[in-house]
Parts: C-alpha cells; sequence; structure tokens
C-alpha cells in the first residue's frame, strides 16, 4: 500500500514535470520561431522519461496486487505518452526516449502474454490478443534496430507540434 501511495505522488511530480518541459518547449517555439533549443528538449525528453517509467512501477506496483486490467491501463498510458501526440516523433530521436518505448512496447507485450496464458481467451478475443502481442514485440524490435523516428514504426505518429502530449500526461491514473 505504501509503495502504491509513493508511485502514486511520483507519478503526479512526473505529470507536473512533463507538462512544464512540454510549456517550456511550445514558448521557446513561439518566442524563436524555429527550433526549441537543446535544453529545452532534453528537459522534454527526460521529463517524459520520468513519467513513463513512473507509470511503470505503478503498473508493476498494480501487477503484484492483482489487478492485471489497471496494470494493463498503465501500461498503454505510458506506450501512448510516448508514441502519441505532437512531439512523438521529435522526442523519439532522443536515445533516452527511445529506449524507454523499446521497453513500453515489451512490457505492455509481456504482460499482454501472461495475461493471455492464464486466461486463453478462445475465439477472436484470443486471436486479436495474439496479434497484438505480436505487433508489440515487432515493433520493439523494429524500433531497436533502426535509426528512425517512430513514424516507420508507427504510421500514426504526427509531425511536431505539441499539444496532444500535454492532454496525454495530464490524465488522471
Amino acid at each position: 500500500q505504501r509503495a502504491n501511495e509513493l508511485c502514486q505522488v511520483a507519478l503526479h511530480i512526473a505529470e507536473k514535470e512533463c507538462r512544464r518541459a512540454v510549456d517550456t518547449y511550445k514558448r521557446s517555439q513561439k518566442n524563436a520561431k524555429s527550433v526549441a533549443p537543446p535544453a529545452v528538449m532534453n528537459a522534454v525528453s527526460y521529463a517524459t522519461v520520468d513519467l513513463s517509467a513512473a507509470l511503470s512501477a505503478l503498473a508493476a506496483i498494480r501487477t503484484e496486487q492483482g489487478a492485471g486490467a489497471e496494470a494493463e491501463r498503465h501500461l498503454r498510458r505510458r506506450v501512448n505518452v510516448l508514441t502519441k501526440g505532437d512531439l512523438a516523433s521529435v522526442l523519439a530521436t532522443f536515445a533516452p526516449v527511445r529506449l524507454e518505448l523499446v521497453e513500453a512496447l515489451r512490457g505492455l507485450g509481456g504482460h499482454l502474454q501472461t495475461l493471455y496464458a492464464q486466461t486463453l481467451p478462445a475465439g477472436q478475443e484470443g486471436i486479436e490478443m495474439q496479434e497484438e502481442i505480436e505487433r508489440l514485440m515487432k515493433q520493439a524490435d523494429e524500433l531497436e534496430r533502426s535509426r528512425c523516428a517512430p513514424s516507420s514504426v508507427f504510421p500514426d505518429v504526427e509531425a511536431p507540434a505539441l499539444d496532444g502530449q500535454a492532454e496525454e500526461s495530464s490524465e488522471a491514473t
């Protein structure tokens, strides 16, 4: 219980830091009318990684507590924080974010694989779950091998702008 409370606090702090870094990025883009300074981009990338790590820790705690569905929700949010939003394609050029994304994809895939083994869903549900697991693992492998932005691995990742990330990181858990 105490670990869960501490993790919730860490998640809240990480969300605030991520929003603050994204807001700083927006201001620097507006003021400079060009590419954000490296220090600003580093701050955004590390804040995103911290938020992802907090979600991962919370998912691990929920898994230990037997709350698999809630753990899955945190793991899916972790992947979304790293792949959705207007900054996703820019952030994925930073090594720490790329590494975190590979780990997030594998973490979600592994969680779903465990869930599949425990429940053995039949029919279309089982097929869809297996396909999602394979897709996640394949995306992780491709991203790890490639030097490109995730748009080649995640076709729905858009060009940089930013509003989606702030909304994604501010969702309540």
